[in-house]
């Protein structure tokens, strides 16, 4: 598995990482027109999202307080797309 993305502070547009296996992270369902459900693993650092689409992607090096500002954001899909998206290396799970 790849990691995809990019970190703050990279010039590079595909960050090849070796992805750590992990089983099924429990995630809460949220109120989003764009995603279905939040996980977050504090150890790793590691957020798992699962958009409407059905497709659930890793997000590596997420502080904590990422997590909770995701999870009281009045728009979830808002501050998913301004705070996450193009900031932190993924994978598709």
């Amino acid at each position: 598995m790849i990691l995809k993305g990019r970190s703050q502070g990279t010039n590079s547009r595909d960050s090849r990482l070796s992805a750590p296996k992990w089983g099924p992270m429990h995630r809460e369902s949220v109120l989003s027109s764009s995603l279905s459900g939040v996980g977050y693993d504090s150890s790793s650092r590691t957020l798992e999202i699962e958009f409407v689409t059905g497709r659930i992607y890793r997000y590596q090096g997420v502080p904590q307080g990422t997590y909770s500002a995701l999870l009281d954001a009045p728009s979830k899909g808002q501050f998913f797309n301004r705070e996450i998206r193009d900031r932190f290396p993924y994978s598709r799970a």
